[in-house]
């Protein structure tokens, strides 16, 4: 009987040393429940970021961005999703299945002024919030090498044709660039030939295929999606001509160029000049201020580790962040906390 009342007390001691232990272990550890309580309580609980289609660079810097601000704002619980630019200034004029995201700065001039060429009847973006930069996006026209193709020109005769997705930022510039040579997406299907509204892995299989003659890729170079066409059949940048470059350029002044270097591709022996536009952060109205401010200011202090993780974001850094964005177009929230520079 000693034995058995023994034993019992034993067992009610460890019970309570064990109760004891958990209770200090969880003290020390903050649970993600007890994280989120220290967080203001005007920030919102979690926050998804949209980024670009699959295949091209904006969904790296998502999830990139999303590791870094798990890590710098534990408060929030932070999720990454796959867009497109002009689909994404929806998403952020409505708030709800995405807070934070990038967009063109072309798309995003040309949408809040009211011109863009997709806006349905009455669509405005008050709602969107313009932040600053992270790099400018090549748009290359990419042909096989051994397509016969010499310059966009061509399109008149090689016209099995992609401007990508519905809404990406290329879509309406190829669509207002097609009249400069007197053409349209509906006159090419009318004379037979095709204008495939794909992403970029489809585009890149429909390259390889033959399907396609041509397709165009925004992000930095070398793509990503073209290498990989690259790397069985030689691929080219297909130029445009300069008399239709300027003109382009006269209608999407946001719109600027660079040189894409000799063998970008192994089918590509000469440099070429190439439209550029901005890779532009963008917010929600729904978010707070200080939780803004907070986020450029996150984003600048550790640009030296999101540019050694991704050397394309060049433009992350105290003096090249709001390249291109007009003061009156920049929130400025954002743009303050650019201008007060890095802590002293």
């Amino acid at each position: 009987m000693k034995k058995k009342v023994f034993s019992i007390g034993m067992v009610l001691i460890l019970v309570v040393f064990m109760l004891v232990g958990c209770s200090r272990s969880t003290g020390s550890t903050p649970s993600a429940s007890t994280a989120t309580s220290t967080a203001p309580s005007h920030w919102p609980k979690a926050i998804t970021m949209v980024s670009g289609p699959m295949g091209g660079p904006w969904y790296p810097y998502v999830v990139e961005l999303t590791e870094l601000f798990t890590r710098e704002i534990p408060e929030i619980s932070w999720t990454g999703i796959e867009g497109s630019s002009f689909a994404n200034l929806r998403l952020i004029e409505e708030g709800v299945d995405a807070q934070i995201g990038m967009s063109q700065s072309h798309v995003i001039m040309k949408a809040k002024e009211g011109t863009y060429n997709l806006l349905r009847p009455g669509e405005t973006f008050d709602n969107v919030l313009v932040g600053n930069v992270l790099n400018h996006s090549f748009f290359t026209i990419i042909a096989r090498a051994d397509s016969g193709i010499k310059s966009f020109g061509d399109i008149a005769t090689f016209n099995r044709f992609s401007p990508g997705t519905l809404n990406v930022g290329q879509y309406v510039v190829f669509e207002d660039m097609l009249p400069l040579y007197g053409l349209s997406y509906d006159i090419i299907k009318a004379r037979g030939g095709r204008i495939d509204l794909v992403n970029y892995a489809e585009m890149t299989q429909a390259l390889q295929d033959r399907q396609l003659h041509m397709g165009v890729y925004a992000g930095t170079i070398p793509n990503a999606a073209v290498m990989e066409l690259d790397a069985t059949t030689p691929a080219m940048i297909v130029p445009i001509e300069d008399n239709i470059m300027k003109q382009i350029l006269e209608l999407y002044p946001s719109l600027s160029t660079d040189i894409a270097p000799a063998y970008t591709y192994k089918g590509q022996p000469e440099p070429v000049e190439c439209l550029t536009t901005m890779c532009t952060m963008i917010y929600s109205s729904k978010l707070p201020d200080d939780l803004i401010y907070r986020i450029t200011r996150v984003l600048l202090e550790n640009s030296e580790e999101m540019v050694a993780l991704d050397p394309s974001l060049f433009y992350l850094n105290w003096d090249q962040a709001l390249t291109g964005i007009p003061q009156d177009l920049c929130y400025p929230v954002v743009w303050n906390a650019i201008k007060e520079g890095p802590k002293k």
